[in-house]
């Protein structure tokens, strides 16, 4: 990939599309600066960021879900961004997040869809840690 100069306005939303292989992942990871290959800059208000300081500069949201989510269900993923050692606030405290975001239906959903049955148990969570109990 050989871009040689790339200018983005402020504020402006870019779609980068193509068909599959055609580099979309490889640019987004250089535009990073994920990739220690990356060569060139990046500058943002008149600051010039090199490969190594655009890892601390940017944020890529991956498009496969299993490279986002970390539980088996939208509840379970609330409930693990929460610091609240109490299980019952901490539960009541994901609910009006739901709520607050119009998500409520959605918390029994896994990320494979299915409603109901996903993240009810004991046991771990593909993150690693203990998964919290629903009512």
């Amino acid at each position: 990939m050989d871009i040689s100069d790339l200018m983005i306005p402020q504020g402006s939303v870019v779609g980068v599309v193509g068909n599959n292989g055609a580099g979309k992942t490889t640019f987004a990871h250089n535009l990073c600066g994920l990739l220690q290959t990356s060569k060139g800059y990046m500058s943002i208000a008149g600051k010039t960021y090199m490969q190594n300081q655009r890892l601390k500069t940017c944020y890529m949201v991956m498009q496969d879900v299993n490279h986002q989510l970390f539980t088996e269900s939208v509840m379970d993923e609330i409930l693990l961004s929460l610091d609240n050692p109490d299980e019952d606030k901490a539960v009541l405290e994901a609910e009006k997040i739901m709520e607050s975001l119009h998500i409520s239906e959605f918390r029994n959903l896994s990320e494979s869809g299915a409603c109901g049955t996903a993240g009810r148990g004991g046991g771990r969570h593909r993150g690693g840690g203990p998964r919290r109990e629903r009512q």
